[in-house]
Formats: structure tokens, sequence, C-alpha cells
């Protein structure tokens, strides 16, 4: 079994450390270090190269490009933050730079571990009451619409929270095509990661939160 390397970032001690404990207790889980700040959560996952950064959202507030800096040092990485529940403006900025979900502080160890699962596999994480929040929050401008009716239908299967292979599955293609059309998807909106054009959609009405 390949297990899921995980840096937790966390200031703290108590969450930081509980957190590294329930990750020892999961045969697919493996703690890749931990952090008490930003500086060195993006010097580990430079050496380590992690699998998953799980953030807490609480580190950002004195770093506004703390999620910038630490997939610059670990592109690859898939980012997680862990965010209390009025925690929107920050949420919603830490997702545009590139983290991947969000999971709330008051989640249980099931909806945590799943999460970090998720993201792993890259698909984004983002619990309905949060992106409710998210989608009704003022954001950028429209952005110009071009996708084919393909490209529509993966997004509003992304926008459901599928992974890559529950939209193959689902639109009928092979995975290789899936992540084709995302990239031209990303391109085409002018947004760096999923999270960003999944808002995009919802915003538009092109995929609905009631969806399957």
């Amino acid at each position: 079994m390949q297990q899921i390397r995980v840096l937790v970032a966390a200031a703290r001690f108590i969450i930081r450390r509980g957190i590294c404990a329930l990750l020892g207790e999961e045969a697919d889980l493996a703690l890749a270090g931990e952090a008490a700040d930003v500086r060195r959560a993006a010097d580990l996952a430079g050496r380590r190269a992690p699998d998953v950064v799980l953030l807490d959202l609480e580190l950002t507030s004195d770093d506004d490009d703390a999620v910038g800096r630490i997939l610059a040092r670990c592109p690859e990485a898939r980012l997680l933050l862990l965010a209390e529940p009025a925690d929107d403006v920050l949420v919603l900025a830490a997702l545009r730079a590139g983290a991947l979900g969000c999971v709330s502080a008051r989640s249980s160890r099931g909806e945590l571990l799943q999460g970090i699962r998720q993201v792993a596999s890259r698909q984004s994480v983002i619990p309905s009451a949060i992106l409710r929040r998210l989608v009704a929050a003022p954001g950028a401008p429209d952005m110009p619409e071009a996708l084919t009716p393909r490209e529509r239908e993966i997004l509003g299967l992304l926008a459901r929270g599928w992974n890559d292979w529950q939209v193959a599955d689902g639109a009928g293609v092979a995975v290789g095509t899936v992540r084709t059309h995302v990239s031209n998807i990303l391109q085409k909106l002018g947004v760096d990661n999923r999270v960003a054009a999944v808002l995009f959609a919802l915003r538009r009405g092109l995929a609905s939160l009631d969806d399957g």
C-alpha cells in the first residue's frame, strides 16, 4: 500500500499534535512532518515533498502569501485548509492562491481523514455550508464564457465534488480526456485551479449545490 504523506502545519500545539497522532493510527496515511509556522512549513514541503499539506488557516492571517510560499516549494502538493466557520474571506483567498479545499476546524475524525484522502486524489473538498458562503461572497468580475458543451458538462460534474475517475464515468470518456478538458477549462476561464473553476460554475449557474 502506497501511503499518503501528510505535512501538518498549525500554530496551536494541541491541534498539531492531535492531528499527527490521528495520522499515526491510519495504515494508508503517514506523517511527513509538522510545522508551527509558514516558514517552517514551506521549508519542510520543499525538502520532504508531501502529498498533502494540511494548513491551519490561522497561519495565513499574518501571511497573505502563505499558500503561495508553500506551493512554490512543492508545486505537486495538494493543500487542504483547516478553517473556522467564520473564515470566509481567508478561505476564499487561500483557494484562489491554489489550495484544493478545506475542512472545518470542528470536523469529526472521519470528516478530516476523508478530506485528506480526497485531496490526495486531487478531488476538491469544500463543505457545502462553506461553499454556499463562498458562492455568495463578493468575488472577481465575471470572466468571459467560452466553454464548449462538453466542457460545461465536465465543469458541472467537478462542481459536485467528483474526482477525475468519477467524472470520466459520468461523462462516458477516458480519464485522460477529462484531464485535457479540465486543463482547457482552466485556461479559458483564466484561473489557476479547479476550486476557482467550480466557484465560477456555481456563480454562473452552470452547476448547482443541489445537484447529485
